[in-house]
C-alpha cells in the first residue's frame, strides 16, 4: 500500500491509500502531488476534508459527461434536451444519496469518542456509485 497525497485549486488536502500494482484513482486526475500531512487528532477536521473529497468526487465524475461539476449537471434537470435532462436527473439522485450516507457516516463517527476515520478512497468505496443511480459516462453532449 502507498500513500499518495494531493491539492486542488483551494488548498484542499487529499489522502489516497492504492493498493500495490494498482492505478492511481481517476478523480485525483488535475489535483496537485504534495507532501502527506500528519496524522491530526481533529475529528471535525479531517471529516471535514473527507467532504472536501466527496464534493471532488461528485465533480470530477460530472466532469468527465462534460459539465463543469455535479451542480452545473444538476441544473439541467427540466432541459428540453433529452440527455442533459437525464444525465441531471442521475447525478441529482446520486449526489443526494452520497450526501446522506456521507452525512449519516459523519454523524456517527463524530458521537464516537477515538473514531477510526476512514480514509478517502475508503470512504468513496462505502458510498453509493452512480451507476447505482443510472449515471454512466458518455461522450459530452451524446
Amino acid at each position: 500500500m502507498t500513500i499518495h497525497a494531493f491539492k486542488d485549486a483551494n488548498d484542499g488536502y487529499y489522502q489516497v491509500d492504492v493498493p500495490d500494482g494498482e492505478d492511481m484513482p481517476e478523480w485525483t486526475e488535475g489535483l496537485t502531488p504534495c507532501a502527506v500531512q500528519p496524522a491530526t487528532s481533529n475529528t471535525a477536521q479531517q471529516l471535514a476534508s473527507l467532504q472536501q473529497g466527496v464534493q471532488h468526487w461528485l465533480d470530477t465524475t460530472a466532469q468527465a459527461n462534460g459539465y463543469d461539476g455535479i451542480a452545473s449537471c444538476c441544473s439541467y434537470y427540466n432541459s428540453s434536451v433529452a440527455q442533459y435532462a437525464a444525465d441531471a436527473k442521475a447525478a441529482t439522485l446520486w449526489r443526494d444519496a452520497v450526501w446522506q450516507a456521507c452525512y449519516a457516516q459523519s454523524a456517527a463517527l463524530s458521537s464516537q469518542p477515538n473514531p477510526v476515520i476512514p480514509t478517502l478512497a475508503t470512504l468513496l468505496l462505502s458510498l453509493p456509485q452512480p451507476a447505482t443511480y443510472g449515471w454512466t459516462a458518455h461522450a459530452p453532449g451524446a
